[in-house]
């Protein structure tokens, strides 16, 4: 924040941000005004934008998060800013009472039953509440032999058109074609190389996403179940080769020699009882 008005010196000033720094020269006389224009003409070099506010100079930078910083430097003459270097936060958002993890306006949110991701609109920088409703839960995988709340997993995606990649802080995709913003044919290259990145990032991550459930969701089931394939296969295989013949007849032998054994101990047992019949007579 400048608050100083009209240059009474010729000055020079170092402004950077997070994509570069550049240096410009004013004469004595320069209004705020015409300090933020030229500010605001590098803008795609240092990532720094300004505004007027009444007789003030604001100046912020273009992105969002505690990574940004814009940095303000007198290099000639008189120039005094209230701050020099400041830094930018990132959001604090809950979602219904959970703490949800925020990088600049870029939001993800992960709980037992909900897996979500969604970028903050910049203008919604005041503390607040807001409301939204999920209409879909993307496929859900059957994953055990019984289809029951337990044994199943879903996972969405949200959509990789030309309209969908990217922000709305840079643009999307789409800005890139022919006409468009942010077209290779237009002066908007940098716009158009962070719009790029941020789309393969987005790409990137959901090739991860994907990756992870493949693997360790559906693959580990898979393995899970073919262990235990293999092994009610074993069990029907041992039933299947048992010799019955020759099972049926040790059944047999076990059943006569436990009957033999039971009819010995009837008759060990009754003769104690005939000798004290013969001595009672």
């Amino acid at each position: 924040l400048y608050s100083g008005g009209t240059l009474t010196d010729n000055v020079t000033i170092e402004v950077a941000g997070n994509t570069g720094t550049e240096q410009l020269s004013f004469s004595s006389g320069t209004t705020v005004s015409s300090i933020a224009a030229a500010i605001n003409a590098v803008t795609t070099a240092t990532g720094v934008s300004a505004t007027v506010s009444g007789a003030d100079l604001v100046i912020n930078s273009t992105s969002y998060g505690a990574d940004q910083f814009v940095s303000i430097k007198t290099v000639a003459g008189t120039f005094t800013p209230s701050t020099t270097k400041d830094y930018g936060q990132d959001a604090a958002v809950t979602i219904n009472g959970a703490e949800a993890q925020a990088k600049g306006l870029s939001v993800s949110f992960r709980s037992s039953n909900l897996d979500i991701e969604f970028d903050l609109d910049p203008s919604f920088n005041l503390p607040g509440t807001d409301s939204f409703t999920i209409t879909g839960g993307g496929a859900t995988f059957a994953l055990g032999a019984k289809v029951s709340e337990t044994d199943k997993a879903s996972i969405g995606i949200a959509s990789v058109s030309t309209g969908s990649l990217g922000d709305n802080i840079n643009g999307y995709l789409s800005a890139l074609a022919s006409g468009g913003e942010a077209s290779l044919n237009s002066d908007n290259l940098v716009t158009a190389q962070r719009i790029i990145d941020k789309a393969i990032k987005q790409v990137s991550q959901l090739r991860g996403r994907l990756g992870a459930f493949q693997k360790f969701t559906i693959g580990s089931t898979i393995n899970a179940l073919g262990v235990a394939f293999e092994n009610v296969s074993a069990s029907e295989s041992a039933i299947r080769d048992t010799d019955f013949a020759e099972e049926t007849a040790n059944l047999t032998r076990s059943q006569i020699l436990a009957q033999a054994a039971t009819t010995v101990l009837a008759q060990a047992n009754a003769s104690p009882q005939a000798a004290l019949s013969l001595l009672r007579g």
